[in-house]
């Protein structure tokens, strides 16, 4: 078991240096041998103190994620402010990364049993001339019948 656990964090180690240097995830998945599931899974143990996980793989787009979010009314007592910082810094350092991700990003909450998207609405209205949430910033949301920014 200290083997599996051993190499898990030396590819972390390893996804550091090459996030760094600004590789995409889908390469270093692929050098380090992981499915991109497997390797977001494995990014998320070690990239975040509380029980969140990255589901959304990193598909090409503009968003920086600049300004920091925030919540939709149905999430905003299901999230820490730790976590929304984790979210932020996480999703700032991707898109740092790839030269900007899609202004949708997926995650999910393994202690709570849910998932929800953090949206940078700026990007967005740039896209479509308009503003989705009535404001130009990110915003963490959970997509269902009842929601509302």
């Amino acid at each position: 078991m200290n083997t599996l656990i051993d190499q898990q964090l030396e590819d972390y180690y390893i996804y550091l240096a090459l996030r760094d240097a600004e590789f995409s995830n889908e390469y270093i998945a692929k050098q380090l041998g992981y499915c991109l599931s497997d390797f977001l899974h494995l990014v998320s143990l070690y990239e975040f103190q509380s029980s969140l996980e990255y589901e959304a793989p990193v598909t090409s787009g503009k968003s920086k994620f600049e300004a920091f979010p925030k919540l939709a009314k149905n999430i905003e007592n299901l999230l820490t402010s730790e976590e929304i910082e984790e979210i932020h810094q996480f999703v700032r350092k991707t898109a740092i990364q790839h030269d900007g991700i899609c202004a949708i990003q997926e995650f999910y909450h393994r202690e709570q049993d849910f998932s929800f998207f953090i949206v940078d609405n700026s990007e967005i209205c740039k896209m479509s001339k308009c503003s989705l949430l009535n404001h130009n910033k990110p915003v963490i949301i959970m997509l269902n019948e009842n929601w509302n920014a």
